[in-house]
């Protein structure tokens, strides 16, 4: 098994993120923020004008006359709109080419990121929660898979044989294989990158949302329905696809229903495939 020591080494070797990338999770948790801050990290960055501009002007605004400035784009989309997808972009910036030990690319662990991001804002809106801080924690749920993949690529055939002969889940599967998985190693993750702790708490138990602290509890239950929503949608599908489990448990704390799930899905689809399309470099 792969020491303590080997994830804490390898967390501290991820990029980091920017200063006001950090800043702008911060604002975007923040319901009093002086949000013109956004449209100036924005104006300031040519390839996230272009990004905006390629947003503000997709399916999400059919039917609107198209749009030429960043000021425009901003208007067009509002400022916290405008935040996660600098969000979005910052996430994208620090992926490896591939996630090897989930069977992975770089666009597809986006995808699946964008995705729950998505629906775990939709989830708020339905609950009338903070839909901010629940999108960056959608983002940002699987971040312990980008230490974890290169261990689990080095231990394939064990994990398999922990899949098909075992008939474990993925997550069990880490466990087994690694001695922890991606939600425990999400925190180190969360503590390289100088998250906050709402943020590492609902990675830490997506997978286990009702084992998550009180106060974290529904937020993580929320994740970790959107997490199956993605995978049933097709948004992001690895190796470990037939080996999840949706947890009744958190339905009923989020108060869904069957046909509230594809209500949700169905209202989440067309902003999936607008935000999902990779950043411009």
């Amino acid at each position: 098994m792969i020491s303590a020591n080997d994830f804490a080494r390898d967390a501290r070797a991820l990029p980091m993120l920017k200063g006001q990338e950090l800043q702008l999770i911060r604002l975007l948790d923040d319901p009093d923020a002086d949000l013109s801050i956004i449209g100036r990290l924005v104006k300031a960055d040519p390839t996230m004008t272009a990004n905006l501009l390629r947003l503000a002007n997709s399916v999400i605004a059919r039917g609107a006359q198209p749009v030429a400035t960043a000021h425009e784009a901003i208007v067009r989309l509002g400022l916290r709109q405008v935040g996660k997808i600098v969000l979005g972009k910052a996430l994208h910036a620090v992926l490896p080419a591939d996630l090897a030990g989930y069977a992975l690319s770089s666009e597809g662990f986006f995808r699946h990121c964008v995705a729950v991001a998505i629906l775990t804002e939709q989830l708020s809106k339905r609950l009338g929660g903070r839909t901010e801080s629940w999108f960056t924690a959608g983002l940002l749920h699987d971040m312990g898979k980008l230490v974890v993949s290169t261990h689990l690529a080095r231990s394939a055939p064990e994990v398999a044989h922990a899949l098909e002969a075992v008939g474990a889940t993925f997550v069990q599967a880490e466990r087994t294989v690694l001695g922890t998985d991606h939600t425990e190693v999400a925190g180190l993750v969360a503590r390289h990158w100088g998250l906050p702790d709402e943020l590492a708490i609902a990675a830490r138990w997506h997978h286990e949302p009702l084992e998550a602290p009180a106060p974290q509890r529904t937020l993580a239950c929320a994740v970790h329905v959107a997490d199956a929503l993605a995978h049933l949608l097709g948004m992001g599908a690895d190796q470990g696809e037939l080996r999840r489990e949706l947890d009744s448990g958190a339905c009923e704390v989020l108060r869904l229903t069957s046909t509230a799930l594809e209500d949700l899905c169905r209202e989440s689809l067309v902003a999936i495939e607008a935000f999902a399309a990779p950043p411009e470099p």
